[in-house]
């Protein structure tokens, strides 16, 4: 949420961020104009303080539970909100949202019950209600199966899983769409990068390339059908990725996040088309007027960039240091996950931070991911950490 903070206050909000976390796990409030250490669930105290100083809205995004508690305690201060229960319910849960998808004519991944005996692995197995690929692990065999359906078990707060076919060789493609008076819109869409083809590493990505090499095509002969579905959920304002499996010509959906996207493709689209979803969901939530519509669009390019740290031993994070990295002019947004004190475990990539780098083509931004790889220095107490770095061309 740091992004968000900092461009709430460039937008001269007065701001407060609250959760129970210290100012270094939790940045944001670090350059927050206040800050609270209450839980975002605990609503009743949220509602009571909100009341006493007269706060005008409030906002989250990124992880579906927090956007669960933003709908509640806005509904508790009469304050306006993009999504409701019903609408955050219907797209959390990977399972309702593909049989809402087939209901609509869209494409979806093969799946199983987890009792069918006639089970094709490779297969991944993952919870419903989670995001930011927790719980998600593919299984090649019976035993890993049935170790992993015990993981996603547990980190699913539903006690309910999904089990879909493991699309080897497919391409992972998520499209952006918002949504302003009813109307949705198409507004980007990107290419998942994937660390590694190793097994163990399926679900990890490298980054996001925006735009997506097959954009056209989709925006072409699926989107409008996309379109017509989001619609008929009700939406009068509000922001969504739509993630696909594209292989054969053809688009299968397995889940959708109603809610601000870990890549920030906010940047991608304020680069690109001079207005963004971030700023549109900063006045929609405080009852302001949207900020005025750009319908120009250029060609630049944008890169999500994933680092990752690999170590043989376990080891804990003593320092993170970025170089002169947020001078570069084509380094949009930097966002670190780690900070002294994390753990990182042993010989399992770990991801330290994301650098958001917009440029005119891939030759440029390969230049820049050189010059990242060369500037982040990260020490853990057993000494310097290699970051896992990519050895293919974008």
């Amino acid at each position: 949420m740091y992004n968000v903070v900092k461009l709430a206050k460039q937008k001269g909000a007065y701001t407060i961020v609250t959760d129970w976390y210290d100012s270094i796990s939790s940045p944001s409030k670090l350059i927050a104009d206040e800050a609270w250490d209450v839980s975002w669930k605990d609503i009743d105290e949220l509602s009571r303080r909100c009341k006493e100083i007269g706060i005008d809205g409030v906002i989250t995004g990124f992880s579906e539970f927090i956007v669960d508690s933003m709908v509640q305690l806005c509904s508790a201060l009469n304050l306006p909100c993009y999504i409701n229960k019903e609408q955050l319910e219907l797209t959390r849960d990977k399972d309702a949202f593909k049989k809402y998808c087939q209901a609509h004519g869209v494409h979806t991944v093969k799946e199983w019950d987890i009792n069918d005996s006639n089970i094709e692995f490779p297969v991944i197995v993952k919870p419903v209600d989670r995001a930011g690929s927790i719980g998600i692990n593919t299984a090649y065999n019976e035993e890993e199966y049935r170790a992993f359906l015990d993981i996603a078990l547990e980190l699913s707060p539903s006690n309910h899983i999904i089990v879909e076919q493991y699309m080897g060789g497919a391409l992972k493609f998520d499209c952006y769409y918002e949504i302003v008076d009813h109307k949705v819109s198409f507004i980007g869409s990107s290419d998942t990068l994937m660390l590694s083809i190793d097994k163990g590493m399926e679900t990890k990505q490298q980054g996001w390339l925006f735009p997506s090499s097959c954009e056209e095509h989709f925006k072409k002969e699926f989107s409008p059908t996309v379109e017509k579905m989001i619609e008929s959920m009700g939406f009068d304002f509000g922001y969504c990725t739509i993630s696909f499996f594209y292989k054969d010509g053809d688009f299968f959906a397995f889940e959708a996040g109603f809610r601000f996207s870990g890549e920030h493709s906010y940047d991608y689209q304020r680069c690109t088309q001079g207005n963004d979803y971030m700023i549109d969901m900063l006045h929609y939530h405080l009852g302001l007027p949207l900020p005025p519509r750009s319908t120009n669009r250029n060609n630049l390019m944008m890169l999500s960039y994933n680092l990752y740290v690999n170590t043989p031993n376990e080891d804990i994070i003593k320092y993170v240091d970025l170089g002169d990295l947020a001078s570069q002019q084509s380094i949009k947004t930097i966002t670190t996950y780690v900070h002294a004190g994390t753990q990182i475990k042993k010989s399992v990539p770990t991801k330290v931070a994301m650098c958001n780098i917009v440029d005119k083509d891939k030759e440029l931004i390969s230049k820049s991911i050189s010059l990242i790889n060369e500037s982040v220095c990260i020490k853990g107490i057993g000494g310097k950490l290699e970051l896992f770095s990519p050895k293919k061309e974008l």
